[in-house]
């Protein structure tokens, strides 16, 4: 319950517990606590930092986290304030559930919860809810470092170097941290078709992906790795504001939607259900999915 003191049984439950198991299990064991008290409670009593010298294993699911490290995440040294080193992703909270396995799938840091509100008209509202998946390891981030990650990585991170079989995890995780799949409109009327003809109608269009960043080494990486598996044979490289984009058109879409997923592979749900879209050719405007 908020607000209540921890006993000494639930400390050491929390001290016997935390790490070795998915927190969201963890409730079952402390059914007084919330996710979000057990997670506060771990970082305030320093297990937040309890896999000192954590190894960084290379698979399916590391490769993804350190995808999403790089084009959405950050790392920090914050040691001459709280003797900490921070690596975190920050992600509306509506998209929970992939923090948490990402977090049971590396076994370790700690997710918090962060709600900005503003009072209006003397009533309290919710501006944004975000949650925030933090490990705090001076181990992890030396080997972020070693991977050619940094503090200060906009616009300097290289295209990472992985095994060639991981780079489709590692590319689905830039992807749901900094990707964007968006339906577009036609533009113009098809002249040689029938006014109230489908491809004449204000809701065609075609499902398109784009990948931004700040760093021009990482998305020219980005283009090499997926021109030279085969994986899309298009696309154009742009920049607008100090951002280098790579977009992909229809066709392209859909061969990346199909390459990227594979059964039980971590991923984003919101952003997989478009690509399922466009492979199966629905539209947005379509009533459901079939």
């Amino acid at each position: 319950m908020p607000g209540k003191k921890w006993t000494n049984n639930e400390i050491i439950i929390l001290n016997s517990c935390y790490g070795k198991m998915p927190t969201k299990k963890l409730v079952y064991s402390l059914p007084s606590r919330t996710l979000w008290a057990i997670e506060s409670k771990a970082k305030s009593i320093g297990l937040a930092n309890k896999h000192i010298d954590y190894k960084l294993i290379m698979n399916n699911n590391t490769a993804y986290y350190l995808g999403w490290i790089a084009s959405d995440g950050y790392l920090r040294d914050v040691t001459k304030k709280k003797k900490s080193y921070d690596i975190e992703l920050c992600i509306n909270t509506a998209d929970l559930k992939i923090l948490e396995e990402l977090k049971d799938s590396m076994g370790i840091g700690l997710i918090k919860r962060k709600i900005r509100t503003r009072i209006s008209e003397g009533k309290i509202e919710k501006i944004s809810d975000m949650s925030i998946y933090n490990i705090g390891n001076k181990s992890l981030y030396n080997q972020l470092i070693q991977l050619g990650f940094s503090e200060r990585k906009t616009k300097v991170i290289p295209w990472i170097k992985l095994d060639d079989s991981l780079y489709k995890d590692f590319v689905r995780g830039v992807f749901d941290g900094d990707g964007c799949i968006t339906w577009r409109r036609n533009v113009g009327r098809n002249q040689n078709s029938p006014q109230n003809s489908p491809q004449n109608s204000p809701q065609s269009g075609s499902w398109v992906t784009s990948f931004c960043s700040a760093s021009k080494s990482f998305i020219d990486g980005l283009y090499d790795c997926l021109h030279s598996n085969g994986i899309v044979y298009g696309g154009s490289l742009h920049s607008s504001n100090g951002v280098f984009i790579f977009s992909l058109g229809k066709a392209d879409t859909i061969s990346l939607g199909k390459w990227l997923y594979d059964d039980g592979c971590l991923k984003l749900d919101r952003k997989y259900d478009k690509f399922q879209m466009a492979i199966k050719g629905i539209g947005k405007y379509d009533k459901q999915i079939s």
